[in-house]
């Protein structure tokens, strides 16, 4: 397995920008997701007579919680439609075209009803396109038993959706997901430190093994790790399915920004618009965090890079877990060519160029102190 190549990043040092056109930066970017204080908001209420379905706030979880969150809200949607009686042909409106929002579509589709329209300000480059693709729970602060419980419920949800579909038994979808390695520091010395990735759901209900110790060779050093195996989900591949498939069904897509459920005629609104439910719903718990992303070129075939990695790095050592929870985070996921990222800064637009650059080159000093400069290409 080969470790990928780091020694060509370029920058322009006239303007300070990453360089995109040379090297091994095919594009830098930041991706806004939206974050509520604990849980996503998964409810119904009513709105004079419309029934409105909320559906957001997942922070870096959409799509580790996708099938759980979609599941359960139509189970809600079920429940307040039984008793008006809705018909199947009942007009539903679906603000939002991330991953939640199509796959509701769908799930609307298979229940029969047939009178669907998605509208969403935009339907390419959102946090669903943009999201790393591994399955972990990510940016959620669960603050009582309870929402842990609920939390690992939608998530276990979602897991035996996913295995589906990289078995190839899904009844619905046939690509866009893959079993995978994961690996993780362990390597105090090194100053490469574990992150949990989200995957103690699956550790504590015995549907994975605790981590294995593995030694890694990066070449120019070898470094103690841990390895998991979880899901990737390929986030551009799934979302083309997912918009193929709601076209297939002749499912509306209309793209224009809402900023009232007043403005909508449909006697039933699910709420899938992300951060945009914000305006929606003047729902103060509801935030951005932005994440910055790198993606790769002039990689190894995917075939020799087909992993994932998520660490902190230390360059002293850590004494207390204040310290850990400072320090950098980092990983890498299989995702085109690859792509690096790793920051999660809350409340923040992405909008200041400055600011970014910095997270940028950090990202990549990162990935220069773990990778180095590799020749030839270490294997494990």
């Amino acid at each position: 397995m080969a470790w990928g190549y780091w020694s060509c990043h370029n920058f322009d040092r006239h303007n300070g920008d990453i360089a995109h056109k040379a090297g091994n930066v095919k594009r830098a970017y930041v991706c806004l997701r939206p974050k509520r204080s604990n849980l996503p908001k998964i409810q119904t209420e009513i709105f004079g007579s419309k029934l409105i379905v909320h559906n957001y706030g997942h922070g870096g979880s959409g799509w580790t919680l996708l099938f759980g969150t979609v599941q359960k809200s139509l189970q809600l949607f079920t429940s307040a439609a039984s008793v008006d009686l809705l018909s199947c042909d009942t007009k539903i409106t679906i603000i939002g075209a991330g991953c939640i929002g199509l796959t509701t579509a769908l799930y609307l589709h298979e229940k029969g009803y047939q009178n669907i329209e998605i509208i969403a300000e935009k339907l390419n480059d959102t946090p669903s396109y943009n999201a790393g693709g591994m399955y972990g729970i990510a940016s959620l602060n669960l603050g009582d038993e309870m929402m842990k419980k609920d939390c690992e419920h939608l998530a276990l949800e979602t897991y035996r959706r996913l295995a589906k579909i990289a078995e190839g038994k899904d009844p619905l979808f046939d690509k866009g997901v893959m079993k995978i390695d994961a690996y993780t520091g362990n390597d105090e010395e090194q100053g490469i430190l574990p992150d949990p990735m989200g995957l103690d759901v699956l550790i504590d209900n015995g549907i994975i093994p605790p981590g294995e110790d593995v030694i890694v060779d990066f070449g120019k050093k070898k470094v103690k790790m841990l390895r998991y195996q979880t899901f990737f989900i390929y986030t551009t591949m799934f979302m083309m399915e997912l918009l193929r498939l709601c076209k297939e069904r002749q499912v509306k897509i209309t793209e224009k920004k809402v900023t009232s459920f007043s403005e909508i005629d449909s006697p039933v609104i699910f709420n899938c618009a992300g951060l945009g439910a914000k305006e929606l719903t003047n729902d103060e718990e509801l935030h951005p965090v932005c994440g910055h992303m790198i993606e790769l070129q002039n990689q190894p075939k995917i075939e020799e890079t087909n992993y994932i990695m998520c660490i902190k790095i230390a360059s002293k050592p850590v004494k207390t877990p204040e310290e850990y929870e400072d320090l950098p985070f980092f990983y890498y996921m299989p995702k085109g060519e690859g792509v690096i990222g790793g920051t999660f800064c809350i409340d923040y637009d992405g909008k200041d160029k400055e600011f970014n650059e910095k997270e940028f080159r950090g990202l990549i000093e990162r990935a220069r102190i773990l990778f180095g400069a590799l020749e030839p290409k270490p294997y494990l």
